[in-house]
């Protein structure tokens, strides 16, 4: 049985949908990260030390990210995952010296049970994946936009709020249930 979403929990989701959307849309080289860490990282730094490393890394070689905490389904393992825009077309996965990187170009995720090419249903799918139980309600961090890509994202966003009032009018905000791909 689903509990009812309260306001702050639907604007959070919002919030998230609309950065990811922004960055599937904006560009053709985004990618949906797995970050894991080896065994002598995990067992000689801190949780917040591994943040440290992993948004060090996105900082160095991407230009925007959306990241998030997660913890394995058999044995708890921490993990990040990250939807993330490279410097270069390109990440250097072997660069990030902690552990292991894997990644995908949004286009190109088609392994997901059920998900849609649709861009619209690939920002929800990444939405709901980012607020699920195992994150034990992290918070969600966001890169800080340069001011090259600050204008660009700030007009975006305020077209995605123009086209989300149109279709869903201004009384009713949208949520994870609600928006259609």
């Amino acid at each position: 049985m689903r509990t009812k979403q309260t306001k702050a929990e639907q604007m959070r989701y919002l919030r998230l949908y609309k950065r990811i959307l922004t960055m599937i849309t904006e560009s053709k080289h985004c990618q949906f990260l797995t970050i894991t860490f080896n065994n002598d990282t995990l067992m000689t730094t801190t949780k917040e030390t591994r943040k440290r490393y992993v948004k060090k890394w996105l900082n160095r070689n991407a230009t925007s990210y959306v990241l998030n905490v997660d913890y394995g389904d058999k044995n708890n393992r921490e993990h990040y995952h990250a939807i993330a825009t490279p410097n270069n077309e390109r990440f250097n996965y072997k660069s990030f010296k902690n552990g292991f990187i894997l990644g995908e170009i949004i286009g190109l995720v088609k392994r997901w049970k059920g998900i849609n090419k649709d861009v619209k249903q690939i920002a929800k799918r990444l939405s709901k994946h980012a607020l699920k139980e195992s994150t034990n309600n992290a918070k969600i961090i966001y890169s800080r936009p340069n001011n090259k890509t600050n204008k660009a994202f700030k007009e975006f966003l305020a077209f995605m709020d123009d086209e989300l009032n149109a279709i869903y009018g201004s009384d009713e905000t949208p949520t994870a249930d609600n928006i259609t791909a």
